[in-house]
């Protein structure tokens, strides 16, 4: 039997990115896609040479020179499109994100124990945790299967939530 993961916060938290990365890297990458088009989408109708713009007081840019002295301006023919992007990224914000993280966290302060993550999370989420168990001494279960019963239990939204944006996740 090999030693319970000993505490160090930098486990926890390399963990916890690991889960995010696997269900959010690709959405992120989706949203910097929509935000990059929208911008040279925008430059390109205003005519100007530098890929950016303020909306809501928010600057959008895709540069790393100081933007002009007056800000572009989103043309009005894309507001429909920028105020979709946004919407869309408030509902992420708002409403998936605080689930699963919230899970992740409850998962990670639960046990110590690298196999007990793995009979609370579900199957989709394994290979990746898998992958850092193989190169972790981590073996022992420590939880209780009433204790990992009530957290799911307790946490179906997040469930879902988690099993939604995997299958998202396919079609970007």
């Amino acid at each position: 039997m090999s030693d319970p993961l000993q505490y160090d916060p930098r486990t926890k938290m390399q963990i916890k990115e690991l889960l995010y990365n696997t269900l959010y890297a690709p959405i992120d990458r989706h949203f910097k896609k929509r935000i990059d088009a929208l911008i040279t989408q925008n430059s390109g109708l205003i005519n100007s040479p530098h890929r950016s713009f303020i909306y809501r007081g928010d600057l959008y840019t895709l540069e790393t020179s100081k933007p002009p002295v007056k800000f572009n301006r989103l043309v009005p023919e894309l507001r429909s499109v920028m105020e979709t992007y946004l919407k869309d990224i408030k509902v992420l914000n708002d409403h998936e994100l605080p689930y699963v993280l919230n899970f992740f966290n409850q998962v990670l302060n639960s046990s110590d124990s690298l196999k007990d993550y793995l009979r609370m999370l579900p199957t989709y989420m394994h290979a990746p945790l898998n992958k850092l168990i193989s190169t972790c001494p981590c073996r022992v279960c420590t939880a209780s299967e009433e204790k990992i019963e009530t957290l799911l239990a307790k946490n179906s939204e997040s469930l879902s939530l988690m099993g939604q944006r995997m299958a998202k996740n396919l079609i970007l």
